[in-house]
């Protein structure tokens, strides 16, 4: 179950104000980060896109990352005037719909997206999570180790990215992470459960749910200093690379 909180900029609440403003200057929100788009009610299609350009307030350009032969893909994408929007932030996930208008000026296949008046993060009603870029390794039983990418944690668990299927949904992997703190880093070792998966039209990238089982209560304690030292730190107002 996913809590929304929502965040709209003309209402008078200064507590919305200020975080609308927050998530305008928010690092999240700059070039070369990566969101999903979908066709508005069709969410289970995503495609994986790289911001170009921001101006803050107005406007933001994406690059789409589909194969050059998937010309049924840019068709159903260039003729939709809405597109969904969503982005891993500190807390969850950042989601906000868009008028989308196709730049055929451009070299590259690009879309000018305007400014949401409306944004909402969807995030763990019991279980905040940050956002991260770390390697991480994996293993699944009777399988070679693999080196993935975790882009969110959680006390429950994280989302990992890898080229390829890591298992099917139900199955067990052993990880290792290591998390780093201002005295150094430490390393974890863990299990968790594939809980979701999915990938993108490219099918070069697939996002996995992975839920924590087993956690010894080392490993507990160290991944909820971790979250409470970043979630901490978020709300000083510093903000991770």
């Amino acid at each position: 179950m996913m809590a929304m909180s929502q965040i709209q900029p003309k209402k008078d609440s200064a507590v919305e104000l200020e975080l609308s403003q927050q998530l305008v200057s928010s690092p999240y929100l700059q070039e070369g980060k990566t969101v999903f788009m979908s066709l508005p009610q069709q969410s289970a299609t995503q495609l994986r896109a790289q911001v170009v350009q921001v101006i803050a307030g107005q406007s933001l350009l994406i690059r789409p990352l589909a194969k050059a032969d998937q010309l049924d893909v840019r068709v159903k994408f260039n003729s939709a005037s809405t597109l969904h929007i969503r982005m891993a932030v500190a807390n969850g996930v950042l989601c906000f719909d868009s008028n989308a208008q196709l730049l055929p000026q451009q070299a590259h296949w690009t879309i000018a997206l305007q400014w949401p008046e409306q944004i909402r993060v969807e995030q763990s009603r019991n279980y905040p999570r940050v956002a991260l870029q770390q390697a991480i390794l994996l293993e699944r039983t009777g399988d070679m180790r693999r080196r993935a990418m975790m882009l969110n944690l959680s006390e429950q668990g994280m989302q990992v990215e890898y080229h390829a299927p890591l298992g099917l949904i139900g199955e067990e992997l052993k990880l290792l992470l290591v998390l780093p703190f201002e005295t150094g880093s430490l390393t974890v070792e863990a299990k968790a459960i594939i809980r979701s998966k999915f990938s993108e039209i490219s099918e070069d990238h697939v996002l996995h749910g992975l839920e924590f089982s087993h956690l010894s209560d080392a490993a507990n304690k160290t991944i909820r200093r971790y979250m409470q030292e970043r979630l901490s730190g978020q709300n000083d107002g510093s903000m991770p690379s």
